[in-house]
């Protein structure tokens, strides 16, 4: 059904699953059935996330590389006003 975008079949299997006697098969048909519209589209259009989903990657990567330089900022700031105390303290 998901392969071959066959949405259509999905209230039959929906039926067929509830009635198969297995519980947690039944739980889940049962589940679909809040978001059948949805569900069925997506069983049945043909659509990719894959742009999306690549800009979500780029955009953590570049959280990631930003996060990285400030804490490097932070080191750095934190080593030049230790130096500074230190060869203050020296200078009395």
């Amino acid at each position: 059904m998901v392969r071959e975008r066959r949405g259509h079949n999905l209230e039959a299997w929906m039926a067929e699953a509830t009635d198969s006697g297995i519980d947690a098969l039944a739980r889940f048909a049962r589940g679909l059935e809040g978001a059948l519209a949805a569900v069925t589209a997506g069983l049945s259009l043909n659509w990719s996330n894959g742009v999306t989903e690549g800009l979500m990657h780029r955009l953590t990567w570049l959280t990631r590389q930003s996060t990285r330089v400030m804490d490097r900022r932070r080191a750095l700031t934190r080593r030049m006003l230790l130096v500074e105390g230190s060869s203050m303290t020296h200078q009395k």
